[in-house]
C-alpha cells in the first residue's frame, strides 16, 4: 500500500495502471539477485587493468543464452586521472518468447515501438527517394 502513495503513482494511475497490482508482479528475489550481481561484478573485477577506448563484442545465441552485443567504454583524462568504464549490453530475446498476455502494458509499449521503427523505415525510404 506504501507504493500506491508514491509520487509516480498518480502518473501510472494515469494511465490506468494499478501500482499495487504492478508491483506485486515484481519478483523481489530476482531484483536482489540483480544488484548482488552487480556487486559481485564490482569486487571480482577491482584492481583489473584495461584498455582505453571502445570496444564492440556480438555472441550468438546457444541452447542456454539469448544473442548480444556489449559496447564498453573506457576513458581516462591524463590530466587529473579521472576515469569511467561504461559498459552496455543489449539482448536479443525473440518476441515469440514473451508471454505479454498478463502484461498489457508491456504489450502496449512494444506495439508503441514496432509502429514507431516501421514509421522510422518509411521515412528514411522516402528521404532516400527523395536525395
Amino acid at each position: 500500500k506504501a507504493i500506491s502513495k508514491m509520487p509516480y503513482a498518480d502518473s501510472l494511475r494515469a494511465v490506468g495502471l494499478d501500482s499495487d497490482k504492478l508491483m506485486s508482479m515484481i519478483d523481489s528475489d530476482d531484483l536482489v539477485d540483480g544488484y548482488t550481481e552487480e556487486i559481485e561484478l564490482l569486487f571480482n573485477y577491482h584492481g583489473d587493468q584495461y584498455k582505453i577506448g571502445e570496444t564492440e563484442s556480438h555472441e550468438d545465441a546457444t541452447e542456454n543464452e539469448y544473442a548480444s552485443d556489449t559496447k564498453t567504454e573506457i576513458w581516462l583524462d591524463p590530466d587529473t586521472y579521472e576515469y569511467g568504464i561504461s559498459a552496455d549490453v543489449y539482448s536479443y530475446i525473440p518476441i515469440n518468447l514473451l508471454n505479454l498476455q498478463n502484461y498489457p502494458f508491456c504489450a502496449l509499449i512494444f506495439d508503441k515501438i514496432a509502429n514507431f521503427a516501421l514509421r522510422i523505415e518509411d521515412y528514411w525510404k522516402k528521404w532516400q527517394r527523395i536525395h
